[in-house]
């Protein structure tokens, strides 16, 4: 168990034996207690004994002191964190029953690290401990927040605290010898070079990296582990899409005009975009040379990660070009952007159109994405007439939701009106933002990742049981983890592109148990406000 896990969490005081049944018979609410602050330790720093929680403002205005809890008097009451509400569980109660000073206990986590010798090694960000012992397995310490999520943390064993000293944490000098784990930067670049390792054991020519548009997700530990896994000398990178918007210049990345942390990707919450500046985006995950290629510059010459400048498509075909006028690089890196030059430049193309097929007049929206632009989408959508139906937190978290009774009732619901309506949007997001969500997540120790999981995993879990209804017509998913959570509930491995419909907005085609079924897909910030209302309407007229 990890402290992080309820930190931030709300926390619940249970209704006494006698007072957990209303007159009616039906249960009480318990009472909020305030939120889960940090954890506490014994003095010698091995064993959480507790937590301080931060009490709710009387009023809203009047602030409250924190107040401290036993650990072993937290449990669950009506699906929340809750505690026995008696006196020995707070403060100087608790204290003596536990036999601990408070003001000798210690608060590790948010406090810096250093070795024996003095070297500031991070911070400890969390904890793991036995949930009922409270004995520490291991201290989690990061360079920073922004590092723990991408090379990830170094887990610190208790054999190796020192004590404390000076406002910090001591460890044992050997803490420098312990790698990282755990990170998601770490994983994917692995999973990068060991792809690169195989296509080029295998002979593969060109090896091309694909990016995000937006620049979300580990881009410098991908193009760091594609690099030197290839054995290439350099590794041309061309991050622009002007076809929709997304240039850059100056080595800036740009979304129509802004820079890509101040638009609606940098305030994503699974996956923000800090930086605009591409190199400087890159070196947060590698220490690999990155530099902005000047209009005009080649990379023959050049060593390491090259960002090239595209503020039009004309300048990505001209890059493209001045990149094959000597033989095809062996490795290249980008997004759908320049991807769409690549049939010609690799001798690819025959010059065909691909029309699409007749579809399914019928069109269901699966909605797991929380971009801004999408949301939009949606509103222009409902106001022309397409029925939505936002899916509640417990809808989206219960575990094993869909195969209950509750569940089973509303997917019949959800069933007549696929019967009554041929355009339907089912969507993951709470009207007004996502505060019910986060809320019932909290209440649960449900963290961000976990909350990501668990709806893009409950969506695919009702797509699988919708499936075989015969008033599923053509489906459009948006996001990347409701996409591959609806193929995973019904098994299908495969999508075969057939066209685009627009600028990034693909339909497929995949095959499962005898039947063909079409879907589109689309990235949440790509497409016009009308693009739902435009898509449903072309699928009508076909």
């Amino acid at each position: 168990m990890r402290a992080g896990d309820f930190v931030g969490a709300k926390i619940y005081r249970k209704p006494t034996e006698d007072k957990r049944t209303k007159k009616d018979g039906t249960p009480r609410s318990p009472k909020k207690l305030g939120k889960i602050h940090f954890p506490v330790f014994t003095p010698g720093g091995t064993r959480v004994v507790g937590f301080m929680v931060r009490q709710s403002d009387i009023a809203g205005m009047i602030e409250r002191p924190d107040r401290f809890v036993a650990l072993d008097a937290i449990g669950v009451y009506e699906g929340a964190i809750a505690v026995d509400d008696v006196k020995d569980t707070y403060d100087a109660a608790a204290a003596k029953r536990l036999d601990i000073n408070l003001d000798d206990c210690i608060i590790w986590v948010g406090m810096d690290v250093r070795t024996e010798s003095g070297d500031v090694v991070g911070y400890c960000s969390d904890v793991e401990f036995k949930p009922r012992s409270g004995i520490v397995q291991a201290f989690y310490v990061t360079a920073g927040a922004a590092s723990s999520v991408l090379v990830g943390d170094t887990q610190v064993p208790p054999t190796m605290l020192r004590g404390y000293e000076n406002g910090a944490m001591v460890v044992s000098d050997e803490v420098k010898s312990l790698g990282y784990s755990g990170g998601a930067a770490a994983k994917a670049a692995e999973a990068v070079a060991r792809l690169t390792r195989s296509a080029v054991e295998n002979g593969v020519g060109c090896i091309y990296k694909k990016t995000d548009s937006a620049l979300r997700g580990n881009i410098g530990a991908e193009l760091a582990a594609l690099l030197k896994a290839s054995g290439a000398r350099n590794l041309p990178f061309l991050p622009a899409f002007p076809q929709i918007g997304r240039t850059t210049e100056k080595g800036v990345h740009y979304i129509k005009g802004v820079p890509v942390n101040e638009s609606p990707f940098g305030i994503d919450p699974f996956e923000p975009v800090r930086c605009a500046e591409v190199t400087k985006l890159i070196h947060l995950q590698t220490e690999i040379p990155a530099q902005n290629l000047r209009p005009g510059e080649t990379a023959a010459d050049k060593t390491g990660i090259l960002v090239y400048d595209a503020a039009t498509a004309a300048d990505l075909e001209t890059a493209g070009r001045q990149l094959f006028q000597n033989g095809t690089p062996p490795v290249l890196a980008g997004c759908a952007g320049f991807a769409a030059f690549l049939p010609e430049l690799l001798g690819l193309s025959d010059g065909s159109v691909v029309e699409p097929p007749q579809l399914d007049p019928r069109l269901l929206v699966l909605c797991g994405s929380v971009n801004p632009i999408t949301l939009r989408q949606m509103d222009t959508a409902e106001k022309a007439g397409i029925a939505r139906l936002r899916l509640t937190p417990r809808h989206n978290l219960e575990p094993g939701y869909w195969a209950s009774a509750d569940g089973k009732a509303a997917l019949a619901e959800i069933e007549a009106m696929l019967a009554a309506n041929p355009r339907c949007i089912i969507e993951t997001n709470d009207a007004g933002g996502n505060q019910l969500t986060a809320d019932y997540a909290a209440a649960r120790g449900i963290d961000l990742d976990g909350m990501r999981v668990g709806i893009s995993g409950s969506v695919g879990q009702m797509f699988g049981a919708l499936f075989g209804s015969e008033h599923l017509g053509t489906l459009l998913l948006t996001g990347g983890d409701t996409l591959l959570q609806c193929m995973n509930s019904v098994g299908a491995r495969e999508l075969e592109p057939v066209c685009e419909l627009e600028s990034g907005i693909v339909l497929a085609r995949f095959t499962y148990q005898g039947r063909t079924r079409y879907v589109i897909t689309k990235s949440g910030g790509f497409g016009q406000e009308d693009l739902l209302v435009e898509l449903a309407d072309r699928i009508a007229k076909h």
